[in-house]
């Protein structure tokens, strides 16, 4: 029994000092999360930088090299000094001044190589990038290295703790596997085959042999009239022998005087910033030896005599190194439109090209025949035929096609037909406009179109009007419209303010409908007892003679041989004339006999 307090206190004792040891124990670990959290243990860091072209292009000198430079992170971070280093180096490549672009917090020195980029900690997992173009410099190869939170070497630490250097990725270790890129920072750990801090391109250094071709429609040297259109298309080429590819290559053209720009149409692969004439400015992304690219150029013309060029030019400050640096056009002077002065033979394949166009070409003019003539009277019911012949003057230095051709059909008039004539159609054919359309009309030629129509007015008169081109949708140098001779707005004159003297493209006739007052010519003069012809058919006029008395009868004139005439008459005292109407009989066609004391002649009109 005494020994029960000693067995207490001892089993009290070790109860206190379990527990105590059980608080310690509770505090440590609770000590070790927070030490934990607040200092973050290692994490991995990776590089990674891609180029455009891809690294193993072979460039050719003064090309353009875009670069992506991608740090990678799969924790958060805390570095030493604040922030983590990455280091950008260049061989035989200069940076491009100003190119250099980076994610949110980054800082770049660009003020020489290395390129020494500062990056903020990573909050979490996450990437940040640095993108920057070099221009390819002319020795071989081209090298790009990126190294992250260097020193990279087998024995170094960065600024954040990536572990301990062994082969997994948790490391400091820092060479590339593909290249050999010590001279743009690559470490020297002993093995390849592990991701690390590192990363490198390399491309390899070959002349272009870059070349322009200029294709314009209507095609090269031929004549163009003022406001046709000209379309030229630009073909930039990297001939297939060559070695390097080219990038960011210049293609320029520029607007001769004498054209107006209408329209810029860049082909795949290129971009064109600047398209305010005279310099249009566009850029290859990249041509590749064998491969093109195209530009679109659409002008106006706006010239009206000479001459009109367009030059074209591939990489024109001859930034892009090159087997062939020849400039000048073999077949044009061209030097108003960017040609070089290059002294190397014309024949030689160049980087210039240059079209000529002469501006001239369509002078267009109509006339029109009417039969019966503009100096005779018709009739009611009488027909009428016009002749419409369209003309591109022999002076003329272009084929004017698709020429439009109206004829106005006046009142007083109704139209019968129209005929065209070859090389003519006329899709409307309906009253009062006759629309008809020359498919072609080449200097010195000449179109036709035939219109007859039926007079039905019965007095007055009729006017019919012809029009070459009436919209001047073709461009020539003489547009004057205004028929010189009569005022003919009645049947689509136009309101030009040319010479009235000029060829012009209108024209009008005009007839007067009814009887007219012919001076008789009796030639020989009748005698009483001849006969004359008497062609009765219409309206005639009789010349009389009746001796001193001034008087006849109208059965005096009434008998034609075997033929009873049913005639109206109508003396006019004024002239000593009769006038006779015979509705409807055209038989009559016979003699009459001349009576005592009255000598008689037919006038036909």
């Amino acid at each position: 029994m005494k020994r029960l307090p000693f067995r207490r206190g001892v089993v009290l004792a070790l109860t206190l000092a379990v527990l105590a040891a059980t608080a310690m124990a509770l505090w440590l670990g609770v000590f070790r999360e927070e030490q934990a959290a607040a200092s973050p243990g290692p994490v991995d860091l990776t590089v990674v930088i891609a180029s455009d072209p891809v690294s193993g292009t072979t460039m050719a000198p003064g090309s353009i090299i875009s670069y992506t430079v991608t740090v990678t992170s799969d924790d958060a971070t805390a570095a030493a000094g604040g922030d983590i280093t990455l280091e950008i180096n260049l061989d035989n490549a200069t940076y491009a001044s100003g190119s250099l672009q980076a994610s949110a917090g980054i800082t770049c020195d660009t003020s020489g190589l290395p390129i020494d980029c500062d990056l903020p900690d990573f909050t979490a997992a996450g990437t940040k990038t640095v993108t920057f173009d070099a221009e390819v410099g002319a020795s071989t190869p081209v090298l790009a290295g990126a190294a992250i939170d260097p020193p990279v070497d087998a024995s170094g630490v960065g600024e954040v703790d990536e572990g301990t250097n062994a082969l997994n990725t948790d490391d400091d270790e820092g060479d590339d596997p593909d290249y050999g890129c010590s001279t743009v920072g690559e470490g020297t750990d002993g093995t390849t085959m592990e991701p690390d801090n590192f990363d490198c391109t390399s491309h390899g250094v070959a002349n272009a042999e870059l070349t322009l071709t200029k294709v314009a429609n209507p095609s090269d040297g031929t004549t163009v009239s003022t406001g046709s259109a000209i379309v030229y298309t630009l073909t930039a080429s990297n001939a297939a022998t060559a070695s390097g590819t080219a990038t960011s290559v210049p293609i320029r053209d520029t607007i001769g005087g004498g054209l107006n720009l209408s329209s810029v149409t860049p082909g795949a692969g290129v971009t064109c910033a600047d398209t305010t004439e005279p310099e249009i400015d566009c850029t290859a992304a990249s041509i590749a030896p064998g491969a093109n690219r195209t530009v679109t150029v659409a002008v106006t013309v706006v010239a009206t005599s000479g001459q009109v060029l367009n030059g074209a030019y591939v990489d024109p400050d001859d930034a892009i190194e090159e087997d062939n640096e020849d400039a000048d056009d073999p077949y044009w002077l061209c030097t108003s439109v960017g040609e070089g002065t290059d002294v190397a033979p014309a024949t030689e394949d160049d980087n210039y090209d240059c079209t000529s166009h002469t501006v001239g070409g369509v002078d267009l003019t109509i006339t029109k025949s009417a039969s019966p003539s503009e100096t005779a009277t018709v009739d009611t019911g009488d027909t009428i035929t016009y002749t419409l012949t369209v003309s591109n003057t022999a002076a003329a230095t272009a084929t004017a096609t698709s020429v439009p051709i109206r004829d106005y059909i006046g009142d007083g008039l109704t139209f019968s037909s129209a005929t065209p004539g070859t090389g003519v159609t006329c899709a409307d054919t309906i009253a009062p406009e006759i629309n008809c359309t020359a498919a072609s009309i080449a200097p010195g030629a000449s179109r036709t179109v035939t219109i007859v129509v039926t007079v039905s007015a019965t007095s007055g008169t009729v006017l019919n009007g012809a029009r070459v081109d009436p919209g001047n949708a073709i461009p020539e140098v003489n547009e004057d419209a205004d028929d010189p001779v009569r005022d003919c707005a009645a049947v689509g004159e136009g309101t030009d303010a040319g010479a009235a003297t000029e060829d012009d493209n209108y024209d009008c006739t005009s007839h007067t409908v009814g009887a007219a007052t012919p001076t008789p010519t009796p030639t020989p003069t009748p005698t009483p007892g001849q006969l004359l012809n008497c062609p009765f058919s219409g309206k005639w006029a009789i010349s009389v003679w009746d001796g001193p008395s001034g008087t006849a009868t109208a059965d005096a004139l009434a008998t034609c041989t075997g033929v009873t005439i049913d005639a109206a008459y109508s003396l006019d005292r004024s002239t000593n004339q009769w006038w006779h109407y015979f509705p409807g009989r055209s038989d009559i066609n016979n003699l009459l006999t001349v009576n005592d004391n009255q000598a008689i002649m037919t006038v036909a009109r």
